[in-house]
């Protein structure tokens, strides 16, 4: 179960840095690193060069766009090859902590996913926003009742169940080790 005093509601995104910014939600949930360093360190692990953590955080987001364009791969399987194999602090610490698994399909692993929710798991998710536009949140739930955490914006909000999102995409779910 998670506890929710303890995810970090104050957290903001800069631009388009949706899906490592919702990584870092439920990475300092388990590790207590404050966002910032997993743009500093994203930035580490490609080799570029940085003047401060805001200024990673922008540089992440056209580097990430074209990395996942490069790899013809969905953006959450950057983040979770991060997650498994960069030799950066932050993320070496992080697979110390938790195990990541990507789901390709939310909607047909959405029982699934809700009872491992249950446990001392958060669940980061994509879905559509618009014509081609995606969105990725950090979703989890403390034993009875389902968050969201959106970090365009300070706080969090109640759901009634993945679907409130809109349309779901490809989500990764984080579990304690």
């Amino acid at each position: 179960m998670i506890e929710k005093n303890k995810i970090d509601s104050s957290f903001l995104q800069v631009g388009g840095s949706c899906v490592l910014s919702s990584y870092a939600v439920a990475a300092n949930y388990f590790t207590g690193l404050p966002g910032e360093v997993f743009f500093e360190d994203y930035c580490r692990h490609f080799g570029i060069v940085f003047l401060s953590a805001e200024n990673a955080e922008e540089l992440y987001v056209p580097h990430f766009v074209r990395e996942y364009h490069t790899r013809g791969c969905e953006g959450y399987k950057v983040i979770i090859d991060l997650h498994n194999q960069s030799e950066t602090k932050s993320f070496k610490r992080c697979r110390e902590v938790f195990a990541a698994k990507f789901i390709g399909d939310t909607c047909s692993q959405e029982k699934d996913i809700l009872t491992n929710l249950r446990e001392e798991a958060l669940l980061n998710v994509t879905f559509e926003v618009g014509s081609g536009f995606c969105h990725s949140v950090t979703v989890w739930c403390d034993g009875s009742v389902l968050y969201c955490r959106d970090t365009n914006f300070r706080g969090t909000r109640i759901i009634s169940g993945l679907k409130d999102l809109g349309k779901l995409r490809d989500s990764v779910l984080y579990q304690k080790k």
